[in-house]
């Protein structure tokens, strides 16, 4: 078990400090052009978004703290930025293909906060 765990960190670590060059070599494997929304005519949705996800955060979190397993709560908030990060590329910048990125984030992000939990609940 042990060596598990030690093998779960490394992997998490190395994700973690490698996640530019992965970032890039996805976009290089996919042929996706990096824009920002805020060049868009999405910059104020984007803003709306952000500040729903903000707020959502600041009034669930004391509640998660006490009732939902912190873990779920993480993977919930990922989801719920990312998801909704993806759906206004998809709306919007949907020929850069963008939003399949953020949505490999997104699973890559959910595992990774899954395997640590597992790794530290062991």
């Amino acid at each position: 078990m042990e060596l598990m765990n030690l093998l779960v960190i490394i992997v998490v670590f190395t994700i973690l400090l490698l996640w530019p060059l992965l970032a890039d070599f996805i976009h290089q494997l996919l042929g996706v052009k990096e824009k920002k929304i805020s060049e868009t005519p999405a910059k104020n949705i984007d803003r709306w978004r952000k500040g729903i996800v903000f707020v959502t955060v600041f009034i669930t979190f004391p509640v998660a703290i006490d009732v939902i397993d912190f873990k779920w709560y993480m993977i919930f908030i990922l989801i719920l930025s990312m998801g909704s990060e993806s759906i206004v590329e998809w709306k919007y910048l949907k020929p850069s293909k963008q939003y399949i990125t953020t949505l490999i984030f997104m699973v890559i992000g959910i595992l990774l906060i899954y395997s640590v939990d597992y790794v530290f609940n062991a």
